[in-house]
């Protein structure tokens, strides 16, 4: 399946002349005062830029014939209040009715999830609760569960192996990076070695016989539909 990886906060937007998104410079405003930015509920210009910007977004793909199957968002960007309603009914007047919903719930005091880690997933979490409430019976389906918020950055076989004995009953999204570092690129914040370490582990014998085991199904977002 692919979905469209809606980039609100980092680099060169599709659309032109937008009145909230940017900066002087015409780039996105990066992580921190976009994800402040988009806190923000009934801003109706900030909403026009959003869905301005979805929408080429979203048809770059569709022009390629891309099948395009859900959406989800650059560091979670499409739960945030003012982003939320308006890219679901985008994607929805485009045939895209699944939704990534980053709602994992990460209990405190874990030793082995950093204090800031587990300050950025339970913030994901609350917007992707809110979300899901939020959505609920307007036709945008997602995964009953969501996993991934607190491997960022250490996803490994054993981290794996765990999340694995820990699933709930349904379907959940297991968030995660693999990749190959090209050697020029090596500290690229979109090519570390964190994704060849991923890479590994999704790719590790053990791991596939630990899902059998368990009795885990991998699917694809194409057969969530409800």
């Amino acid at each position: 399946s692919f979905g469209v990886h809606l980039n609100l906060s980092e680099g060169r937007p599709l659309a032109r002349d937008l009145s909230r998104l940017t900066g002087p410079d015409g780039n996105f405003l990066g992580k921190a005062e976009t994800h402040r930015l988009l806190m923000k509920a009934g801003d109706a210009p900030l909403q026009g830029d959003i869905a301005r910007e979805s929408t080429l977004q979203i048809e770059r793909l569709l022009d390629a014939s891309i099948g395009i199957t859900h959406i989800d968002g650059h560091q979670h960007i499409h739960v945030f209040p003012s982003a939320l309603r308006t890219v679901a009914d985008t994607a929805k007047g485009r045939g895209i009715r699944r939704m990534r919903i980053p709602d994992e719930t990460v209990a405190p005091g874990r030793d082995d999830v950093s204090p800031d880690l587990l300050e950025e997933a339970s913030r994901f979490a609350a917007l992707g609760k809110e979300a899901r409430r939020s959505l609920a019976g307007t036709g945008i389906v997602s995964s009953d569960h969501f996993r991934g918020l607190a491997l960022k950055g250490r996803l490994d076989l054993e981290g794996l192996l765990k999340l694995i004995e820990t699933l709930p009953e349904g379907t959940t999204e297991l968030m995660v990076h693999p990749g190959r570092v090209p050697a020029k690129d090596a500290f690229s914040a979109f090519s570390s070695r964190e994704r060849e370490r991923e890479l590994g582990a999704l790719l590790d014998p053990r791991f596939r016989l630990a899902l059998d085991r368990a009795g885990v199904v991998l699917i694809s977002f194409r057969e969530i539909d409800s």
